[in-house]
């Protein structure tokens, strides 16, 4: 009978230094593997070879290193060769284990900003395995999860509910796909709000252009424009938010030199500001200080004409 054709675990030890993994979870993975491909059938002797093979090429040097056992054996022979390699190798890599370290490991761990607690419990299971927690492992990442998370409406939910490990991965997930979804429909409702006042400030350009063709110099408009970012519209206050807007403006304009033209300058700037609205309080005045720089924008336009 064939034997069916699938990807290998990966070595081992391929390379001088530590393992990747370490041997209770390599040993894991390669059972499950042997499981696949029918190993169940195979004799002791061809197992121990899949073994051999999988070490890598570090990880056979340090076998030959250790006290010798036949490399071969016959196809019937009793004694379970297989067996005897995993004991010696267990022997030897798990006794350089340092549990100490492990649990320091494992206490250590945080979530990262944007990481989902799928990944949080897997990477806490791997050191969990070699930390002997024993029985109480599950319980033990549960709790590291509690301690760990970067969100405090999470870490509430999961004090007051005091679940197992399976009912506080699901609450979690539970609670991060909402907030995904919260965070869609704000960056969508936050595009479409952008593109009504872009279009809102181009019609206001068209129309007050149009208007004023009063020629006046750069200097007139750098003062113009630092005096009207300096203050509220509505309550003569200082904005910090338009204040920037202003900064960022004066900057793109005079780079650019009065191109694109009043139109695709102001909306251009608009887009690229409505990155930076964090702060809901003064709409109002944005949108009024913009409107109101959209004539200065036009007039710079005639400025460069008659210069």
């Amino acid at each position: 009978m064939a034997t069916p054709t699938m990807s290998q675990p990966p070595p081992f030890l391929s390379d001088k230094g530590e393992p990747i993994l370490p041997w209770k979870r390599c040993k894991n993975l390669f059972d499950s593997y042997l499981i696949a491909i029918g190993g169940e059938k195979f004799s002791p002797a061809r197992k121990q070879a899949v073994l051999l093979h999988n070490l890598g090429i570090e990880g056979r040097n340090i076998y030959d290193c250790l006290e010798t056992l036949p490399i071969g054996g016959a196809e019937g022979e009793s004694r379970d060769i297989y067996d005897m390699y995993v004991t010696m190798l267990a022997a030897h890599f798990e006794s350089k284990l340092n549990v100490v370290l492990e649990r320091l490991t494992f206490f250590a761990r945080s979530q990262g900003k944007s990481e989902s607690v799928g990944n949080v419990v897997a990477a806490l299971r791997t050191p969990g395995c070699t930390c002997d927690f024993g029985d109480i492992t599950d319980s033990l990442i549960c709790d590291q999860l509690v301690r760990c998370t970067n969100n405090k409406r999470v870490q509430e939910k999961l004090l007051t509910k005091n679940p197992d490990l399976r009912e506080a991965i699901a609450i979690v997930e539970g609670m991060e796909s909402t907030n995904n979804w919260i965070k869609e429909m704000n960056d969508h409702e936050g595009d479409s709000l952008c593109m009504v006042q872009s279009t809102q400030v181009q019609e206001e350009v068209l129309r007050i252009g149009n208007d004023n063709k009063t020629p006046v110099t750069s200097q007139e408009k750098k003062k113009e424009i630092k005096h009207m970012g300096s203050r509220c519209y509505r309550c003569d206050e200082l904005t910090p938010r338009i204040k920037r807007w202003v900064e960022g403006l004066m900057e793109y304009n005079f780079s650019v030199e009065h191109e694109p033209g009043p139109k695709t300058t102001v909306a251009d700037f608009l887009s690229r500001a409505s990155v930076d609205s964090s702060d809901e309080s003064d709409d109002d005045c944005v949108i009024n200080w913009v409107r109101e720089m959209a004539v200065t924008e036009d007039e710079w336009k005639s400025a460069a004409e008659q210069d």
